[in-house]
């Protein structure tokens, strides 16, 4: 289809070619980026997918389990040493610890933490609540026993006898909660 008078190719000629050479380039940007996009998928997304489904699940490779059975949120929400797990989960259950601090068990846990666990496992025990439990033993918060805290869990663990203060009595201090202080 050219002019044979100026030998010029025809403007139909001229506009399958310009498309002819867009749609190689576009081909050939699709090959370049082939590489990336598979590469992008296999080493990231994949891993990702395996990454979350792990976590979620329990992986076993022995022969008695093969593959990975889905333990709820178990493994997200519970990240204690193998042998408190089944008191925490225990604990979670009746309500002990606050929803606040249920995820990581491998933390030191305050003395406000501890004395707000204490204080509902005394509840849970007694089934009463605790300004009855204060009131049955003629004890009552003493809001002078820190100088850092009035929260009522802590004066309450205190009157009780649950926990105690040190030489400077502070409730929150970011130290772990010393066995001799939980009686």
């Amino acid at each position: 289809m050219t002019n044979i008078i100026n030998k010029t190719p025809s403007p139909l000629l001229k506009k399958r070619r310009k498309n002819s050479l867009e749609s190689k380039q576009r081909k050939y940007g699709y090959i370049f980026l082939a590489p990336f996009i598979l590469g992008a998928g296999l080493f990231v997304v994949v891993p990702l997918i395996m990454a979350v489904c792990f976590s979620f699940g329990d992986v076993g490779l022995n022969a008695k389990q093969n593959g990975i059975k889905f333990v709820d949120l178990d493994n997200a929400l519970y990240t204690a040493d193998a042998w408190a797990f089944d008191n925490i989960k225990s604990a979670v259950e009746k309500g002990f610890v606050p929803e606040d601090i249920q995820n990581d068990y491998t933390q030191v846990i305050t003395r406000a933490e501890f004395c707000r666990m204490a204080v509902k496992f005394v509840e849970y025990a007694t089934g009463k609540s605790i300004g009855d439990i204060l009131k049955e033993k003629g004890l009552t918060r003493d809001y002078n026993a820190f100088s850092d805290t009035d929260d009522p869990d802590i004066l309450a663990a205190y009157a009780l006898g649950i926990t105690n203060g040190t030489q400077a009595p502070t409730a929150d201090r970011p130290a772990s909660q010393l066995r001799t202080q939980a009686h």
